[in-house]
Formats: C-alpha cells, sequence, structure tokens
C-alpha cells in the first residue's frame, strides 16, 4: 500500500479507496502517529486496555526539547506524508508535534517578511478593488490579480524561486508547517466567552490564525484553501465583533456602553478592516475557485460582505448617530455589491439575491419598476420569506408618498405580485 501512495497524490488515493482499504490506511497513519511521538516527545502511546496507563513514558527522551532546527525538520520530513493524507482527525493527533517543530520555527525568515506582499495586498490603501471586483470571474482574472499581489516579483514562479533561496535549507519546513498547524489548531472565536474580540486577548487570537494562512501564503500563492479560509477567518471577526457589541450594550454589560463606542476609534477601525480584508481575500479566492459551486459562493459572500460596507458600524440600534455620506465609495459599494450578486444569481437563483438585487437598485436610484421586479421574483422563489414582502410593501408606500399624490399614474406601472400571496 506504501508504494501506491507515493505513486500518486495522497488525496486523490484516499478518494479512491473502498472502506476496508480505507481502514487499514488509517491503521498504518495511527501506527505512523504513535512512532512519531515516540520519537519526538518519548511517549508511547499504547491502546492496550491491560495497561494502567495508556500513555506511557520512554525513560532515555528529552521529551521533545529539541536543540536544534535540524532534529525537528527531521522530524517534520518524517510526518510530512502523514498530515498530507489525514483527516481532520488525524492533524489533531499531531497538533501537539507541529506546536513543538514550531517553537524552532515561529516565522518565516526576516528576508521572506521584509516585503510582505500579502500584507501589503490586504492593506495597500493605494489597491483599486473597483477594478479587481469588475474583472472577477472573467477570463484572465488569476493573472491580473497575481500582479497586483506581486509587482515586483513578475510572477508567482518567481515570487517562489524567491522564497526557496530564502528559506534554505529548511524551505520544506516553511512551506507546510503553518498550513497544517493552522488546520490542527483551527478554533472559532465564538468558542470563547461574550466579549473576548472586543479585548486585546481577542484581538490577538484573531491575528495569531490569520497569520498562520499569511505565512502559509507566502509560500504557496495559489493555494485556494489558505485564501478562503483567511477570508473566512476576518469575516467571522468582523460578524462577532458587530454582533457582541450590541449584544453587550443591549445587556447593559459593563465592559462598553454607547458613549465609550463613540468615543473608541479602535473598534470601528477593526469592523473596517476586517471588511477590507475579507473583501480582498475573497477576490483572490474566486481566482482560485474550481467549480461553479465555489464561484457562486464566492461571489455571494462578496457581495454580501460589500453590502455590509453600506451599513453603519456597530452598536445597531446607535446607527443613527453617524449616517454614513453616500459619497462615490458608497455608491462603488452598491455597484461592487449588485454586480457579485447578479453574477451568483445567474448560477443559482436564490431569493435572497433577488431581494438584496431590488434593495441596491433602490440605493442606486433605479427606477422602481426595476427594484419592485426583483422583490418580486424574491416573492415568488420563496413565498414565505417574510423580508421581500414587507420590501415590496414599504417601497410602493415609498413612491406613493412621493409621487402618488401628484400623479396617480405612476402606480399603473408598478408590477403587482399575486394579491392572493400577499394577503395570505
Amino acid at each position: 500500500m506504501g508504494g501506491k501512495i507515493k505513486e500518486k497524490n495522497p488525496i486523490e488515493y484516499i478518494n479512491e479507496l473502498n472502506e476496508d482499504e480505507r481502514e487499514e490506511l488509517e491503521l498504518l497513519i495511527d501506527n505512523a502517529l504513535d512512532q512519531c511521538f515516540f520519537c519526538l516527545y518519548g511517549l508511547n502511546i499504547r491502546s492496550d486496555s491491560s495497561y494502567d496507563d495508556d500513555l506511557a513514558t520512554h525513560k532515555n527522551t528529552s521529551r521533545g526539547d529539541y536543540q536544534s532546527k535540524e532534529q525537528c525538520a527531521d522530524v517534520f520530513q518524517y510526518i510530512l506524508p502523514c498530515a498530507r493524507a489525514s483527516s481532520k482527525t488525524g492533524l489533531i493527533k499531531l497538533r501537539r508535534v507541529f506546536r513543538a517543530i514550531r517553537k524552532h520555527f515561529p516565522q518565516p525568515p526576516e528576508e521572506v517578511l521584509a516585503g510582505n506582499a500579502i500584507d501589503k495586498f490586504l492593506d495597500d490603501p493605494e489597491l483599486c478593488e473597483d477594478k479587481l471586483s469588475d474583472k472577477a470571474g472573467s477570463e484572465g482574472y488569476l493573472e491580473t490579480i497575481t500582479k497586483v499581489i506581486f509587482p515586483d516579483s513578475g510572477s508567482v514562479k518567481q515570487h517562489r524561486a524567491l522564497m526557496v533561496r530564502s528559506s534554505e535549507p529548511y524551505f520544506e519546513v516553511y512551506c507546510n508547517l503553518y498550513y497544517f498547524l493552522a488546520l490542527s489548531e483551527e478554533m472559532s472565536a465564538t468558542d470563547k466567552w461574550p466579549g473576548f474580540v472586543l479585548t486585546k486577548e481577542g484581538e490577538e487570537f484573531v491575528q495569531q490564525n490569520a497569520n498562520l494562512f499569511k505565512y502559509d501564503l507566502l509560500y504557496n500563492p495559489l493555494r485556494f484553501e489558505s485564501w478562503q479560509r483567511l477570508g473566512n477567518t476576518y469575516d467571522e471577526a468582523r460578524l462577532i465583533l458587530a454582533s457582541e457589541v450590541d449584544l453587550l450594550l443591549n445587556d447593559g454589560s459593563k465592559h462598553i456602553n454607547v458613549a465609550g463606542w463613540r468615543k473608541n476609534v479602535t473598534l470601528p477601525q477593526r469592523v473596517d478592516t476586517s471588511r477590507r480584508r475579507s473583501r480582498r481575500c475573497l477576490l483572490m479566492s474566486l481566482a482560485l475557485a474550481k467549480t461553479p459551486a465555489q464561484q457562486c459562493e464566492i461571489h455571494e459572500l462578496l457581495a454580501l460582505v460589500c453590502y455590509d460596507s453600506l451599513q453603519n458600524v456597530v452598536p445597531f440600534y446607535d446607527q443613527r448617530s453617524a449616517v454614513p455620506s453616500k459619497d462615490a465609495v458608497w455608491m462603488a459599494f452598491c455597484e461592487n455589491s449588485l454586480r457579485h450578486f447578479k453574477k451568483a444569481f445567474t448560477q443559482k437563483q436564490d431569493w435572497s439575491h433577488a431581494f438584496y438585487m431590488g434593495k441596491l437598485c433602490e440605493k442606486l436610484g433605479y427606477s422602481y419598476e426595476t427594484s419592485l421586479s426583483y422583490y418580486s421574483v424574491a416573492i415568488t422563489l420563496n413565498s414565505s420569506a417574510v423580508d421581500p414582502v414587507y420590501r415590496m410593501h414599504a417601497s410602493r408606500l415609498k413612491l406613493l408618498c412621493k409621487s402618488g399624490r401628484l400623479n396617480l399614474e405612476v402606480l399603473k406601472n408598478i408590477p403587482l405580485v399575486n394579491q392572493q400571496r400577499m394577503l395570505s
């Protein structure tokens, strides 16, 4: 079996196995993992229930207290095939080994970090997202966005060659350690206590999780999973930050109050930063997406993040204290959000896509016929959804108040949904 694994990509090989072959492979992996722990920690992991203690300690061992990078690199080379073929459960077994190895490889070499292209892409104020958003998903988009990320290197291939030179003789460790460690460590901030992300500790927690994927992307800039998970990390931080602030305020928490929120510059900035980084990760993820389902999902997420940027920053019930300016930036977010919803809708006709397109058409000043027709489509696709029905009524009332008294004929051309459905 071992010979066969070497002939194929491990992931492809596993997908072709039947149940018995999978069990056999899992047994081989478990044995290899046990040997890894024994080598690194001197811990003999026994499954024999006759032993009083399942975790027996070898007497002649340093217990993983390695004195050199060479020792850690040797162990990592040994466990790498196991990591590549392991499920989430298998990676969790390896987590202690990854952590021990990282003590000698806390981050990429300074030469690699000096011109950190990933950080620059995520935070560059001069980057024109509108152009990328306009081309997103089109032919040649991957080449366009990689040139934006690596303007100095010329190409991903040249960038990778630079990474190899800067990271030898431990390139293989740097190239794989952070990704597998991130997968094994992967933990959501939602698992923490309420208000956690508002604290300095919470901010550092999000940053540490993000750093693992960013380090990996320096070596593997075309790894779809890392871009996707990095974007999810920032988007989750944004959503949790928004919901927890509102929850804490509504609960009368002593952590923060409305006056404190208005004076706190850091928290709104963190929301905006998470929005921006999430958008840019999604733009790159879209360039790497392979299937229509992936493309549709990313278009939808991009549309939602852009739409979220139109909203006031939390807390929700205090939003009217700072109404956003409907300037060119605001209009660009509207247009980008509408563009991505349209692309998502062409691949999957979801009622929520039509609903948001109706709202965006109203914001952009399109004709009422256009926005109301989208609400009608949303109601048709999901007759039990309340939001599009509410928006249909609200928008028609707005139009009536605005123009109906002067020109009742304006209502004749407004598309009406089935009256029975509206009344039911």
